[in-house]
């Protein structure tokens, strides 16, 4: 196996469609690993998380018979408290789900290969790796885990958050059928209370309007202070060009409630493999009394169900509403391997 490390952006472009190809294969297909997300990611290092001076890009590939079998997405950094080290592009506040791009098939050679390289690399930065957002499911955790035993580098392992996502069963009544009774009375209630005004939903897919609706979901964000203080001009930046680039991968599901001719919520989505991540949400101060962000929570999940769609992931975090509508937690965990 052959391995290039690359440390510019231009050598990276070359590698595009590979890099594209390889993604469609991967057991965990993400928008956060595909090419194009991760070069935006890159131009403003998440929306200004990491430091621009102090950040270099290590992208490690892996050949067999020249053609392209894993990618180690990886970029050297230190920031605040964190020792230097290799982090996964897209680490780790804005990119929920992150892994080395390689296929199951290839996974177990690639991953030992890849340490090996590492350890036997002259440059003393290669030699630590702080590894943010891998599925507790993925196949490259029990691969790392053993390999870095047999190898002698120093391994660490934590749980960052939960990650709760609902399996969409046939239809409405099966799904309600899944809650406590608590909550379906609730959303049942919220829901013929909402519908008690003009309402209607939609989901954008005009390319004429596609800014002004992406910066309305932005603007509508804004309005909780928690994610004002999050949003930062560049922040504000990296959000709206995420969405115009799933909007042209055909990921992008930004939808909306109307609630008497204003915008009442908003939840943006990735649609992609029958999975509906739910990315972001939104919803306006002026209509609390009518729960907008349950109504259209409700109003997306019997979409996603009329569509066929199997999972719908709520993605990272705890809050209560995940559960509420029946959520299932699974983990995202953080690797440290140090030599």
């Amino acid at each position: 196996m052959e391995f290039n490390i690359i440390d510019n952006p231009a050598s990276w472009h070359e590698i595009n469609a590979e890099w594209h190809a390889l993604v469609e294969s991967c057991a965990i297909n993400m928008p956060f690993l595909s090419y194009v997300y991760q070069r935006n990611w890159w131009e403003t290092l998440g929306g200004g998380e990491w430091p621009a001076e102090n950040s270099f890009l290590r992208i490690i590939t892996a050949r067999k018979a020249g053609k392209l079998i894993g990618i180690a997405p990886l970029f050297l950094t230190q920031k605040e408290d964190h020792e230097p080290a290799l982090h996964f592009i897209g680490s780790y506040e804005v990119s929920d789900y992150l892994d080395f791009i390689v296929s199951e098939y290839d996974s177990p050679e690639f991953i030992p290969a890849l340490l090996n390289f590492l350890n036997q690399h002259p440059d003393p930065s290669l030699k630590r790796l702080d590894l943010f957002n891998i599925l507790d499911s993925s196949s490259s955790l029990p691969i790392i885990r053993e390999q870095a035993s047999l190898n002698h580098w120093e391994y660490r392992e934590e749980i960052i958050q939960p990650s709760p996502y609902l399996t969409i069963p046939e239809n409405w009544d099966q799904y309600m059928a899944t809650l406590s009774k608590k909550y379906r009375h609730e959303i049942r209630r919220k829901l013929r209370r909402a519908e008690e005004t003009e309402l209607h939903c939609y989901v954008v897919t005009d390319p004429l309007t596609l800014d002004e609706e992406i910066y309305s979901f932005i603007d509508m964000m804004a309005l909780d202070p928690e994610k004002e203080a999050f949003l930062t001009d560049t922040m504000r930046g990296h959000i709206a060009t995420t969405a115009k680039i799933a909007f042209d991968q055909g990921w992008l599901h930004l939808a909306y409630l109307i609630i008497n001719n204003e915008k009442a919520a908003s939840y943006m989505n990735f649609l992609i493999n029958n999975h509906l991540l739910i990315f972001n949400s939104a919803w306006n101060r002026n209509f609390s009394q009518y729960s907008p962000g349950w109504v259209l929570l409700a109003k997306v999940i019997k979409w996603a169900i009329k569509h066929n769609i199997k999972i719908v992931d709520f993605m990272r975090g705890d809050e209560a509403y995940k559960y509420q509508f029946g959520g299932v937690d699974r983990f995202v965990v953080r690797a440290t391997l140090s030599l």
